[in-house]
């Protein structure tokens, strides 16, 4: 489980990202990067789901695991940075067990 090759070294601070088999896991923490808070009010979302299909996200050639919500998507989302590290280390377990 690692960040995707073209991933690597070009993603913001907010963002962590694991892929294994299909299926990616991510790591969000919305404080302060301007980045719209789509799925939860609370500071951190990490989820996992399965990729549909790598798009290109902006102007540097990176190619993006792009998901859709409700395909054997796993979400939490919370205030506590503790918290969250600790989901972050949860959806990578998820993401290397799921089916």
């Amino acid at each position: 489980m690692t960040a995707p090759r073209g991933l690597e070294g070009s993603l913001p601070p907010c963002i962590k990202i694991a892929v294994f088999e299909g299926k990616r896991a991510m790591w969000h923490d919305f404080s302060g990067c301007g980045h719209p808070r789509e799925f939860s009010p609370l500071r951190f979302t990490v989820n996992v789901a399965e990729i549909v299909e790598w798009k290109p996200l902006g102007e540097g050639g990176i190619n993006w695991p792009w998901v859709v919500g409700d395909t054997g998507c796993w979400q939490e989302a919370t205030n506590d940075p503790d918290e969250a590290e600790r989901l972050w280390l949860e959806a990578c377990e998820r993401l290397r067990v799921m089916p």
